[in-house]
């Protein structure tokens, strides 16, 4: 890995070297803090998404907390962990921003009002107020039916991990 002046921190390849994305990943974020100052800006997206979800938050979360608290450093830290956006939505040092979307008819002739996500390229404030994913798959191709099926396993696994957390 190569950290240029400006902490701009570029993975060549290694792919000879067997090395799994997330172990980069971690390498990445490893030369980050190891190097990161107050006077740094620090661009991290989607954090410990190589990883199982347990680990992945916790890595995104402590990851998150230092910069934010210890560094202090300007971050722009983009996740997927929508849990993690809750933490910190009253911490003083933290602006929660989202990328806008509004919704359109899937189709001219959509007549049980079935949506689809539009992403506007905006910044909005705040958290994400919801997660786009099982739409975009749909929009992506994946049939109906499997995105159906993927929904309703998901709604029971979140209430499960919301009556543990």
């Amino acid at each position: 890995m190569e950290c240029l002046g400006i902490l701009a921190c570029v993975w060549t390849d290694k792919s000879s070297l067997l090395i799994g994305t997330f172990f980069v990943e971690c390498a990445e974020t490893a030369a980050i803090l190891q190097n990161a100052t107050v006077d740094s800006l620090v661009l991290l997206d989607e954090l410990g998404r190589g990883t199982s979800t347990f680990d992945g938050y916790a890595i995104a979360y402590a990851v998150f907390r230092h910069l934010v608290e210890k560094v202090r450093c300007r971050l722009l830290f983009a996740t997927h962990y929508h849990p993690l956006t809750k933490e910190f939505t009253s911490h003083p040092n933290v602006s929660l921003q989202h990328m806008a979307c509004a919704f359109k008819p899937k189709n001219v002739n959509s007549l049980n009002g079935e949506m689809e996500p539009v992403f506007l390229y905006r910044l909005d404030p705040g958290a994400c107020p919801e997660s786009y994913g099982l739409q975009v798959a749909q929009m992506a191709g994946i049939p109906d039916n499997v995105v159906e099926l993927k929904h309703q396993n998901f709604v029971s696994v979140f209430y499960y991990f919301s009556k543990i957390l």
